[in-house]
């Protein structure tokens, strides 16, 4: 398969194109204007937790803070912060027998001070700093690798029966333990060696997060 990038650039916007076999599949358009935020990951430090409103402001280096909804608090975030905390009660010699079947409300799970890796979903707008998540997505060409989950997805606007079912099962195959997936529209008719590649890159960049956080 023939794969074209072109890239057009003028003083007002930066357009890039990606081709196969000459049909156009992908778009992008930069304004200088405008850097886009949503999709960029933070590690933050929480300032302050208000139950009233149901979230935690965060700091991430910005001139506001970004507001976290309890309900953004990803599972993986939570289950790690239980875990930190349990080990330092182990640590100072409190050991107290968690209740069974009985989970904390996430919102339990911050604390001013704490630490947390974050992903923008909203852009800052006037005195509104950015919308986050600790559920982090990164986006491939051809899936969205989602660590700490654990299911697997197919894009809506993928109709046809035969070719969800088929992109499921090869998303099985190839799931990496602690990681859900979702296939993307354009993967469609692509085969495992392509999809795996397209994974392969993708936890490489989660692997330098995890590294640099």
């Amino acid at each position: 398969m023939t794969k074209e990038i072109r890239i057009n650039t003028s003083s007002e916007e930066t357009r890039i194109a990606i081709l196969e076999e000459g049909n156009l599949v992908e778009l992008y358009t930069e304004r200088p204007e405008n850097e886009r935020m949503v999709g960029d990951i933070y590690k933050g430090r929480v300032e302050n937790v208000v139950s009233a409103v149901q979230a935690a402001f965060v700091n991430i280096g910005l001139s506001l803070n970004g507001f976290l909804p309890f309900s953004e608090i990803g599972t993986q975030s939570a289950e790690f912060i239980a875990f930190s905390e349990k080990v330092s009660e182990e640590d100072e010699g409190q050991h107290r027998r968690p209740r069974r079947h009985q989970r904390p409300h996430r919102s339990q799970h911050v604390r001013t001070g704490q630490e947390l890796l974050v992903q923008v979903t909203k852009e800052p707008i006037g005195s509104k700093g950015a919308r986050l998540t600790t559920a982090i997505s990164l986006p491939g060409r051809f899936l969205v690798l989602v660590p700490g989950d654990q299911s697997i997805g197919v894009s809506r606007k993928i109709s046809d029966v035969r070719e969800r079912r088929r992109l499921r099962m090869l998303a099985k195959s190839i799931q990496p333990e602690g990681c859900g997936l979702i296939m993307r529209t354009v993967a469609v008719g692509k085969d495992a060696q392509a999809l795996q590649a397209d994974l392969e890159s993708l936890l490489k960049t989660w692997r330098r997060i995890e590294e640099k956080a």
